[in-house]
């Protein structure tokens, strides 16, 4: 299991969850959401929100991946919620459920709203798995 941590864990608007761990299986199935109340061994820890995207939602996670890296480029400053209706992510977590886990670094959390810091090129989404 690997497991990742970060200041947010988002599957839909109305379900993000602040300072949460995940553990994942090798093929992205979610085994555990819980609060990261301690350190645990062997965690990630990321600064920036982590996007748990439904495997079904795409091809691939490189395909998840690609599609937001254009969505964030095309639409700078967009609210979280705005973001999160508008790609279509509306699930609930499922444990057991098959994700392609994103990390988006570029957050601005005050302003609960993505930003397109284009200093390191256009790559605004990393895969996790």
């Amino acid at each position: 299991m690997k497991r990742f941590a970060a200041h947010r864990i988002c599957f839909s608007p109305g379900a993000c969850f602040d300072i949460y761990w995940i553990g994942l299986d090798d093929d992205g199935s979610l085994l555990q959401l819980e609060p990261l109340e301690n350190e645990i061994a062997a965690t990630v820890f990321l600064n920036g929100l982590i996007l748990m995207v439904p495997a079904g939602q795409y091809a691939s996670p490189e395909e998840a991946e690609e599609q937001f890296n254009r969505y964030i480029t095309r639409h700078p400053r967009r609210k979280l919620t705005e973001f999160l209706e508008e790609t279509g992510l509306t699930a609930p977590p499922r444990i057991g459920g098959h994700y392609y886990p994103l990390h988006l670094e570029n957050f601005d959390f005050p302003a609960s709203e993505l930003r397109a810091d284009n200093s390191r090129g256009d790559r605004h989404v990393k895969r996790l798995i």
